[in-house]
């Protein structure tokens, strides 16, 4: 894994130079990091780090003292806290606008918190500021009503295509708050590949696993760059 963290390492330093704002480079930041400890398993992932740092964010919102300001370090870095804010406005917004574009983009988030706790009002009105239908209260006594519930929301917002994400297994007697997140893309190649050169190719699920998957195969001529530490192709 060590050439996959120079990867990164190089990768970070390269696209940091594009972004103007503190909150923005420590974005970018978090993403490589969480990547590079993905990274560090023998199986194959799929994720999102906008996806999670929003979800962290709602996290940030309900903290206090020593935990809000990691959390603000971790997501933000340097920058300010109205700075820090206002990037979050900004790309919730840009969310709520991709409707009207040429692809498909969704990131939902819910919290669920266990009936008895109180919610401080002051908190559910910055919660409703930042997002909608964000905060629910389940029941203990109903587990299976609810991994259902959040099952059924959860393959409703990526149109079917993350399912049973959930089991009865994951709510214990000590379970006081669930903060949940879903995420669904759905666009097209802005060079399209032909579909008669896709062909039956090696993906490597592991290190020691192997499966003959459908891949599209494109000749072309792209930027390379190459030395000691890293090969990039952009």
């Amino acid at each position: 894994m060590g050439n996959l963290r120079k990867h990164f390492a190089f990768l970070s330093f390269f696209i940091n130079k594009l972004f103007s704002s503190l909150t923005e480079r420590a974005q970018l930041d978090f993403a490589v990091s969480l990547l590079q400890n993905v990274a560090e398993s023998d199986k194959s992932s799929v994720l999102s780090p906008f996806s999670v740092s929003t979800s962290l964010f709602i996290a940030y919102l309900a903290a206090d003292g020593e935990t809000k300001q990691q959390l603000q370090s971790a997501l933000g870095k340097d920058a300010s806290i109205p700075e820090f804010r206002l990037h979050f406005i900004k790309q919730l917004a840009y969310i709520a606008r991709a409707g009207n574009r040429n692809y498909t983009l969704t990131v939902a988030n819910r919290l669920y918190v266990r009936e008895g706790l109180s919610v401080k009002e002051s908190f559910q009105r910055v919660l409703g500021f930042y997002y909608s239908d964000l905060l629910h209260k389940f029941s203990f006594g109903q587990r299976n009503r609810l991994v259902q519930q959040i099952n059924n929301w959860i393959s409703s917002e990526t149109n079917n295509k993350v399912r049973n994400i959930i089991t009865t297994r994951s709510i214990t007697e000590n379970t006081r708050m669930l903060l949940m997140n879903a995420i669904h893309f759905k666009g097209t190649w802005t060079v399209q590949f032909v579909d008669f050169a896709t062909k039956q190719k090696q993906f490597h699920i592991s290190e020691n696993e192997v499966k003959l998957v459908p891949m599209m195969v494109k000749s072309d001529t792209v930027p390379y760059y190459e030395d000691d530490a890293v090969r990039l192709i952009a």
